[in-house]
């Protein structure tokens, strides 16, 4: 019972340790009111395999979150209550949690226990004043001391990734891009230029029809370098009307005339 006791004890022990915390980095986006909405309701938790995380981070992103950071490690499962421990401190409001099993590992408990040992004494001897007559007499010592036992358990090990998002505020193009591979850039003949991502879903570059795998050439004529030229030049147009835009799509180069969306502030004003 003691063993199975302290077994328990150095399980709960290990799991009080938030390894979400312990290896949580931040992505750069720190969530602020002016760039992330504030959390509504309780913290949402998609578990997914390990092999849909990327597309489930896409996914995400397309549906107006903000990726703040993640959280990667190997070993025991951990759980929800962890996970939105870290989501509340970060400012997340959803997080993705991806696992895959790695191995079993062997390991052993040592339990120290106490050890004592009684020792009983008889006999008798003879009594010379009492007329030669025996004596008896009885007894106990006791000896104080510990033995370890070593007690076998198995240990499941995962790897685990937890991506945490907050919701994005409106506003902007709504777009996420990255720069041209070789193989692109061979295809637009050009080293300039951003590959779209992800196209938030009713955003600007979403109404307009600008679409995933097209690639960005110029804003109001102005040729894009590469991803950040292109953040750059995208936020000098938010709340701009009929800006062009041209981009590269299957061979063919197109222009449109976007109408980029201001950014909606109004429910960080005083209320009259």
């Amino acid at each position: 019972m003691r063993a199975l006791l302290s077994m328990f004890l150095l399980l709960a022990l290990s799991a009080c340790v938030n390894n979400f915390d312990k290896y949580y980095s931040a992505n750069g986006t720190t969530p602020t009111p002016y760039n992330t909405l504030p959390p509504s309701g309780d913290i949402k938790i998609i578990s997914v395999s390990q092999k849909k995380g990327k597309e489930t981070l896409y996914k995400m992103l397309e549906n107006g979150y903000s990726y703040i950071g993640n959280s990667s490690f190997n070993g025991e499962l951990g759980d929800e209550t962890q996970l939105k421990t870290v989501a509340k401190k970060v400012g997340a409001e959803l997080v993705v949690y991806a696992t895959a099993m790695t191995d079993k590992e062997s390991k052993t408990f040592a339990l120290s226990t106490p050890d004592t040992q009684t020792t009983y004494h008889s006999g008798s001897f003879n009594d010379y004043s009492s007329g030669y007559s025996p004596t008896y007499y009885s007894g106990t010592s006791t000896t104080y001391s510990s033995k370890t036992t070593y007690i076998p358990y198995t240990v499941t090990n995962y790897d685990q990734e937890a991506m945490f998002f907050a919701k994005k505020r409106p506003g902007g193009l709504g777009l996420y891009v990255r720069d041209l591979t070789k193989e692109q850039r061979k295809q637009v003949n050009s080293n300039m230029g951003a590959f779209v991502t992800v196209v938030v879903k009713d955003s600007s570059a979403f109404r307009a029809n600008i679409m995933q795998d097209d690639i960005l050439l110029g804003i109001r004529d102005v040729p894009i370098k590469d991803a950040q030229h292109y953040v750059e030049l995208a936020r000098k147009e938010i709340g701009q009307k009929k800006v062009p835009i041209t981009f590269w799509r299957d061979g063919e180069i197109y222009t449109l005339y976007v109408d980029i969306d201001d950014y909606d502030f109004s429910d960080l004003k005083p209320q009259s």
